[in-house]
C-alpha cells in the first residue's frame, strides 16, 4: 500500500491486516439526519483505514511487528480506524470519545440517503442512543470498545498503568488550553505502561494572533525536551502544512526503571522472550484468523496430518495446550478418544465456535501444562505444538515436558526449536528454548524424560535466525523397547 501525499511522493508501506473496501454498515439508529452532523470523509472507511495504518506504521511500527498482544487506548477515537486495525493484529485496542452538547454541535453538509454507506445494515444494533456522541453509528457497526466522557477533566477513570500505549491523535489541544498541557500529558503517562504517541492539529494560518500562540510554542517545546513522570520523549515529528513547518507528534517512552512488570504479565514475560500466558479476549477471538494467515500454519497442518497417519486408529490423545482445537478434524478421521487442556477458557471458547458440533466429541478443561491433573499412562498420545518453543521459559518447559512424558504411554509429538549452525546454546532457565537446542541437544532432552525421537518433519525454517522448527514424533522409552 502507498501513501499519497501531497507532492505526488510516495511511502511504501506493508499491507494492513484489514480489508480497507469495504464500507461501513449503517442502519437507521433513530439520529435525526445523524448524516450531516459527520464530516463526509469520516464516513470513508477506506480512507479512515489508511489514514490510521499510515499512523501505526510510522509512529508504532512495534505494535505490527509482535505477536505479542498489547492492551492499547486511543484518545477520541471518532471514527475507530485505529482500534480496527490494532484488533485486526490480536491486541486488546479501545477508544474514549465525548458526547457534544448541542450547542457545540457542528453541521456539515449531508449524505444523501442513496450514499453507499447506508446500504447495509449491521449485526450490533444500538441498545440505547447517546446523545451527542455523533460516531455512535460507526464504531457500533465496527463493534469496537469505545469509553465515554470528557478527557478534559481529569483524573481519568482507568487504573495505574492499565495500558501498555496510550495515544492521542489531534485532540489534545480541545482538552486544554497549551499551558495546561502538562496536566493532560500526565495523565496519559499514569495510565500507560510502555509508550504515549501525542498527535498534534496544525496551527491556524494567523497563529500569532492566536491568545496562545506564545503558550503553544513553549508547550511543543516542553514536550521536546520532555522527562518527566517516568517517561522520556523519543522523537519529535514536523510535518508541512498550509502554515509551515509545525510539530504533528511526539512519543514518549517508559524509563525502564519505572516500567511496572507487576501490573502485566506479558512485561514480565517480554524480558525473557516468552510470549507466556496471555491468550485471552480479542487475541483468544482472533487466534484462528490470524494464524491461519502464517504459510506455515498450512506446513505444520500437512506435517501433523501425515504423523497422524504413521499411528495406530482408535487411539486416546491429549492436546496441549488445547488452543482452538486446530488438529480435532484429524483425530476424528482416525477415531481418536479426544481430550485437551489450555490455560485460557476463552481460547476454548474460540474452540468451541470454531469446531462446532466437533466440540462436544472433545472432553477439554482448564489448567496448566506444568501440573497436569491426569493420571500417568493416561492417554495413548500426546500432542503439543506452539508451546514448548517460546510460549514459556526453559525451566517451565521442562517441567512441562516431564509431566508430558508422565501422561502418555506410548507415543508424543511435540514442537521444537533447533540450532542448525552450533552445537547448540547454552540454557538459561529464565529463557525461551527458541533455537537454543541442537539436533542432539534435543534427543537428550527427550531422552531425560524416557521419549525416544522416532522421526521429526520441518515446519519452518528461518536461514536469518539459523533456526529450524520440527514437530517431533517420540515413543515412551519403556513401551518402546
Amino acid at each position: 500500500m502507498r501513501k499519497t501525499t501531497g507532492d505526488n511522493k510516495y511511502l511504501w508501506l506493508p499491507e494492513p491486516p484489514i480489508n480497507i473496501g469495504e464500507p461501513y454498515a449503517l442502519a437507521n439508529y433513530g439520529f435525526e439526519d445523524i448524516s450531516a452532523v459527520i464530516a463526509r470523509k469520516y464516513l470513508n472507511r477506506g480512507a479512515n483505514l489508511k489514514r490510521a495504518w499510515v499512523r501505526i506504521c510510522t509512529h508504532m511500527p512495534e505494535t505490527v511487528d509482535t505477536e505479542e498482544p498489547l492492551k492499547i487506548l486511543e484518545f477520541s477515537t471518532a471514527h475507530g480506524a485505529m482500534l480496527e486495525i490494532w484488533n485486526a493484529l490480536g491486541h486488546d485496542a479501545q477508544g474514549t470519545d465525548y458526547c457534544v452538547p448541542k450547542k457545540y454541535a457542528k453541521r456539515y453538509k449531508p449524505v444523501p440517503e442513496s450514499h453507499p454507506v447506508f446500504e447495509n445494515l449491521h449485526h450490533n444494533p444500538v441498545k440505547a442512543v447517546q446523545e451527542g456522541w455523533i460516531y455512535q453509528p460507526v464504531i457500533e457497526s465496527i463493534g469496537e470498545q469505545v469509553h465515554l466522557f470528557n478527557a478534559g477533566e481529569t483524573p481519568y477513570k482507568f487504573e495505574d498503568k492499565s495500558f501498555d500505549y496510550v495515544c492521542c491523535y489531534q485532540a489534545i489541544e480541545a482538552y486544554a488550553q497549551p499551558a495546561d498541557w502538562h496536566k493532560i500529558v500526565a495523565e496519559f503517562c499514569r495510565i500507560a505502561r510502555r509508550v504515549v504517541v501525542i498527535g498534534f492539529n496544525p496551527p491556524p494560518l494567523r497563529a500569532e494572533e492566536a491568545d496562545d500562540w506564545d503558550n503553544t510554542k513553549l508547550a511543543w517545546e516542553d514536550l521536546r525536551k520532555y522527562k518527566q513522570n517516568g517517561f522520556t520523549n523519543s522523537f519529535f515529528e514536523f510535518e508541512e502544512t498550509k502554515r509551515g513547518f509545525h510539530p504533528s507528534a511526539c512519543k514518549l517512552i517508559a524509563d525502564p526503571q519505572y516500567i511496572p512488570a507487576h501490573h502485566n504479565k506479558v512485561m514480565e514475560m517480554k524480558k525473557t522472550g516468552a510470549k507466556g500466558d496471555s491468550y485471552y479476549g480479542k487475541v483468544a477471538a482472533n487466534y484462528e484468523i490470524r494464524r491461519s494467515k502464517q504459510d506455515w500454519w498450512h506446513v505444520e497442518q500437512d506435517e501433523m496430518k501425515a504423523l497422524l497417519d504413521t499411528l495406530p486408529e482408535g487411539l486416546s490423545v491429549v492436546d496441549i495446550p488445547f488452543g482452538t482445537g486446530r488438529f480435532v478434524p484429524f483425530y476424528l478421521e482416525r477415531g481418536y478418544t479426544i481430550y485437551g487442556l489450555d490455560i485460557s477458557a476463552e481460547m476454548l471458547a474460540t474452540a468451541k465456535s470454531t469446531l462446532g458440533d466437533s466440540f462436544a466429541k472433545c472432553r477439554v478443561t482448564t489448567g496448566s501444562a506444568m501440573a497436569l491433573d491426569f493420571a500417568d499412562g493416561q492417554f495413548d498420545l500426546l500432542v503439543s505444538t506452539r508451546f514448548m518453543r517460546d510460549i514459556i521459559v526453559a525451566r517451565d518447559a521442562k517441567r512441562a515436558l516431564a509431566e508430558f512424558a508422565r501422561v502418555t504411554k506410548r507415543y508424543a509429538i511435540i514442537q521444537l526449536g533447533e540450532n542448525t549452525q552450533t552445537r547448540g546454546l547454552k540454557v538459561d532457565d529464565d529463557y525461551i528454548l527458541e533455537n537454543r537446542l541442537s539436533s542432539a541437544g534435543n534427543v537428550k532432552m527427550l531422552k531425560a524424560v524416557g521419549l525416544k525421537v522416532v522421526e521429526k518433519r520441518l515446519v519452518k525454517s528461518d536461514p536469518n535466525q539459523d533456526s529450524n522448527l520440527y514437530h517431533f514424533l517420540c515413543e515412551k522409552i519403556d513401551s518402546a523397547n
